[in-house]
């Protein structure tokens, strides 16, 4: 009975204008059969009403849900479309809903958000990465914080395979208004909307590096109809899985490949190839704002005007909000009755799964990026005081008294490690210049109770120079902007792409928070198919102890600025420790660790960290990587874990807590005595060269060190693991520590 006075409702209002009046009301066990312009799949009818309000001619639709139980088309959207703007029939019918395009509405700032998850559904195939995380919200987090990402698919505790529970697919498909029709046709003009992008750029800046008549055969991922190898070049760009392309003039057939390991070229006449700018800082993506003479992007009209030119069209189509792209019909087209015709068009840009099928123990949803939220501001600090001497001394040695000996690129980066080693006054450097040996970039830290070195003496190959300590202005230390000619930072790698050359490969490292430093193999490399490849690496700077010991009436901990002071909320974060449960192989990396807390935080950290496992009884973090699977055993005394880096409130869950009867040994800036924990602590947090603690107790066995406050400094510059000299490549650092104006990311 309810549903016959909806229907009547329904009739009594349609009239003329019913395609003009904003209708938001979903209308459940409703359908509206036939006129189907287009099917998708969605996962709800939200979904499938914001699609059908982006489709050019979608008027209204009906949503299979997946209680539907005729037939195996749940989840089909059906997009709708009659000359009156009204259905032809409306009737009842269980398991589908129905609705109308939002196209009316005057308000339609929401529309975009799609905040919804989805509860054993799974959004099938488009994957480019995965994770482990400790929920559904962490790896929805993660898949908003990477703008690559449109929708994910989490594998929950109910998920039949345990190996693979808590895994995390992040899934993209393009969203920016592309044609899906591209033909060549004399007499028309065709273009995009400048609204699309909203950016500049500057090629001159931004070169493409074109191969012309040179195609990267094989590992062909898609293939895309476009009416430029720029434009080819702009999809490629936008694409997270896109290492290189090829673009086929004769055919306006764009080809992106994916490999990272290798990209092999042969000669072929009309074939344009290159690698993506997209990490040139001034790009942005370089959005298409070309124009394309005697191209046609056919169809998906939404309405067309009469106007005397080209340039006429692309402004109408920059001041209308639906208008992404259009085509521009001549006067000397040869069809008269399409002359001076302006085809404003339009295409869906919300993120529509390649497949949506119910599944258990899975749940599915998209990124948050369009959704109102409060986001926190980064914050970072600043150190501090008699006799300041920054000069190096060229060829000049400060030999013996070697407290310790890293592998560092140059002088500058060897003084910057000296500053942060805690107790290191002076250093040398051997240059790569240097002949006598194979002692080429290493740098030795060097300490005396004077303060001053015991002698000083010529030798070519060398650098020597003091600490900065000293320095009252230490602001610019932080940055390393200078890149290294046939220098090869070897190991360390996390991930790999091709950049077009090592300033995109900088920037890039640059924007990935995880990435300390690069390598770029340039063209003069050796092997033609790795040239162009960018080696993304890490090794952790943040301050972790390195030896850590069980010792009683001992309590450690960590200065609170080394988080940039952010607070953390476990009970909103929850860590989900497993215990008496071991993660076995699979390990990256062996750390000592206070507890389980900080293992977990180390592994929050690592961008290379799937899960971990730690050993109470030899203080043991055990980081570990793979994400295909994870096995598990039981084991007494080990705790393991997911990271939840991508949890917004924990900010990598920064280790706030104090450790009893734990010491962390060695490494001691200085000491105080005091006379309790709290107030090491507090001289910890003010201190600017302070990371971590460990204060004694009055209880303390020995009664010399008892009530001192030891206050401890790690090196946290990025020390390559192997610096070598080799031709054809380029390495350097991050910059996000050097003085710059910052642009705000996007994609097209």
């Amino acid at each position: 009975m309810r549903v016959c006075l909806l229907l009547l409702c329904l009739a009594s209002l349609w009239g003329d204008s019913l395609s003009e009046e904003c209708v938001r009301e979903l209308l459940v066990d409703v359908d509206f059969p036939g006129s189907d312009a287009l099917q998708i799949l969605s996962p709800g009818a939200l979904h499938c009403q914001l699609a059908c309000t982006q489709h050019h001619s979608c008027l209204f639709f009906t949503f299979v849900r997946p209680d539907w139980t005729r037939d195996k088309r749940q989840f089909y959207c059906y997009l709708k479309h009659t000359t009156s703007g009204k259905p032809v029939t409306i009737k009842t019918l269980n398991g589908v809903t129905s609705g109308y395009s939002l196209k009316p509405c005057k308000d339609r700032s929401s529309q975009t958000c799609l905040s919804t998850v989805y509860e054993n559904v799974d959004f099938t195939g488009a994957d480019y990465t995965y994770l482990f995380t400790t929920n559904y919200k962490d790896c929805q987090t993660a898949c908003t914080k990477d703008s690559s990402c449109q929708f994910f698919t989490f594998l929950n505790q109910d998920f039949a395979t345990p190996k693979y529970r808590n895994k995390c697919y992040l899934k993209h498909r393009r969203v920016f208004p592309s044609p899906p029709r591209v033909n060549s046709l004399k007499g028309v003009t065709s273009g995009f909307s400048h609204r699309v992008c909203g950016r500049t750029t500057d090629t001159a800046d931004c070169p493409h590096n074109f191969l012309t008549n040179t195609n990267f055969p094989g590992n062909d991922f898609e293939q895309v109809r476009a009416p430029s190898p720029e434009y080819c070049h702009f999809l490629c760009n936008i694409h997270p899985r896109c290492t290189f392309y090829s673009y086929k003039r004769e055919s306006l057939l764009c080809f992106l490949k994916h490999n990272v390991d290798e990209r092999p070229y042969d000669s072929q006449t009309g074939v344009t190839s290159g690698t993506p700018t997209r990490f040139c800082e001034l790009s942005k993506g370089n959005c298409p704002y070309e124009i394309h003479e005697d191209i046609d992007f056919q169809g998906f009209d939404r309405r067309y005007v009469m106007l005397d030119d080209p340039q006429s069209c692309l402004e109408t189509c920059n001041s209308d909000p639906d208008c992404q792209f259009y085509t521009y019909v001549h006067n000397s087209y040869s069809d008269r009755v399409h002359r001076r015709r302006c085809y404003l068009k339009q295409v869906i840009t919300v993120p529509v799964p390649p497949k949506v099928v119910t599944m258990q123990g899975v749940v599915s949803g998209f990124h948050q990026r369009d959704c109102p939220q409060s986001r926190g501001q980064d914050r970072t600090i600043v150190p501090s005081d008699p006799e300041c001497v920054s000069e190096l001394l060229v060829d000049v040695d400060f030999p013996g008294t070697d407290r310790v000996q890293i592998l560092s690129p140059d002088a500058l980066h060897c003084q910057l490690a000296c500053t942060q080693h805690h107790d290191c006054a002076f250093f040398t450097f051997v240059r790569p210049d240097w002949t006598r040996d194979k002692r080429q970039f290493y740098c030795y830290l060097k300490h005396t109770t004077s303060g001053k070195p015991v002698t000083i003496k010529t030798l070519n190959g060398v650098t020597s120079g003091y600490s900065l300590k000293l320095c009252k202005d230490r602001s610019s230390q932080t940055c390393l902007s200078t890149v290294y000619e046939n220098v090869d930072f070897t190991g360390a790698d996390y991930t790999f792409l091709f950049t077009a050359n090592y300033k995109d490969c900088q920037t890039a490292c640059t924007k990935d928070s995880s990435c300390q430093f690069f390598t770029f193999l340039n063209q003069d490399f050796p092997m033609p198919k790795y040239r162009n490849k960018c080696c993304l690496k890490h090794r952790r700077v943040f301050p972790s102890p390195p030896r850590v010991n069980s010792l009683n009436d001992v309590v450690s901990g960590f200065s609170h600025r080394v988080c940039s002071g952010r607070t953390t909320d476990t009970a909103d974060c929850p860590h989900n420790f497993l215990n008496n449960t071991n993660f076995p192989g699979n390990d990256l990396e062996a750390v000592r660790a206070p507890s389980p807390e900080y293992c977990h935080f180390l592994c929050n950290i690592h961008p290379h960290c799937t899960f971990y496992s730690y050993e109470r009884e030899g203080l043991s973090c055990n980081l570990k990587h793979n994400v295909n699977e994870r096995h598990y055993i039981s084991q007494q005394g080990v705790t393991s874990g997911t990271p939840t880096r991508f949890c917004e409130l924990s900010k990598g869950n920064c280790p706030y807590v104090t450790y009893e009867n734990i010491d962390f040994q060695g490494f001691e800036a200085r000491y105080v005595t005091l006379e309790s924990p709290q107030s090491c602590q507090k001289a910890c947090n003010k201190d600017p060269d302070c990371q971590f603690y460990a204060y004694v107790y009055p209880s303390f066995f020995n009664a010399v060190q008892r009530k001192l406050c030891y206050l401890k400094q790690v090196i946290t510059v990025p020390v390559p693991p192997k610096v070598v000299t080799m031709q054809g490549v380029v390495s350097g650092f991050h910059k996000r520590g050097c003085p710059q104006s910052r642009g705000q990311d996007g994609t097209g």
